[in-house]
């Protein structure tokens, strides 16, 4: 074997691990993009769905924080579960739930 023919094999087999490094972390999918960027769309996608999930949280909250100043106008047993519910209310909202507890 000549050297020549020795370089072209190692180019080859660099070549070869270049492309695999590329793709590392996406298995045989059949995509263009390299593993850094596959991750940051699933980070991205992860992202959003967290934000939505934050938003529905809040809007569950306030519904509860508006059910729970209507039920003070009752009772008084009535009124300290309203309390209650609006202290865990704000907890949600904050992002601290359990912190009053």
């Amino acid at each position: 074997m000549s050297a020549e023919d020795s370089a072209d094999q190692i180019a080859d087999a660099i070549k070869t691990l270049a492309t695999h490094v590329k793709y590392l972390g996406v298995g045989n999918a059949a995509t263009p993009m390299g593993a850094i960027e596959y991750l940051a769309i699933q980070i991205r996608e992860g992202s959003l769905a967290l934000q939505s999930l934050a938003s529905a949280a809040g809007k569950i909250a306030s519904a509860i924080e508006e059910l729970a100043a209507a039920s003070r106008e009752g009772n008084d047993k009535l009124s300290e579960i309203a309390n209650s519910i609006a202290d865990a209310a704000t907890e949600l909202k904050e992002g601290r739930p359990g912190a009053a507890r």
